[in-house]
């Protein structure tokens, strides 16, 4: 779900959301508390499993949108996670949702 660079201990939300014509609807959730690598700039891995409602988006311009929220744990800082966008790069993967069939 979520790999990224974690630069502070913190608390991250991935929400799943389906953006519809009468606004966001939240479909899962969930939060991960994550750590540092002690050493080098790796990526930390993170997958889980979520149950969420069943959507029906009969809309062409509707959207399904994975979004990350951050709550720092120690200093405060205002950049604590990175989504891993470099993927293998940084010894792991690009953060993505694989559906069910």
């Amino acid at each position: 779900m979520g790999d990224g660079i974690v630069l502070d201990p913190c608390d991250v939300q991935f929400d799943i959301i389906w953006r519809a014509q009468d606004g966001d609807h939240v479909v899962s959730t969930v939060t991960h508390h994550f750590d540092p690598q002690p050493t080098g700039f790796d990526a930390v891995k993170f997958e889980t499993d979520l149950k969420g409602s069943a959507i029906n988006p009969t809309i062409a311009s509707d959207q399904l949108v994975l979004r990350f929220s951050t709550q720092t744990v120690v200093n405060g800082a205002s950049i604590v996670y990175i989504p891993n966008s470099d993927g293998a790069h940084a010894n792991g993967r690009i953060p993505s949702i694989t559906y069910p069939r």
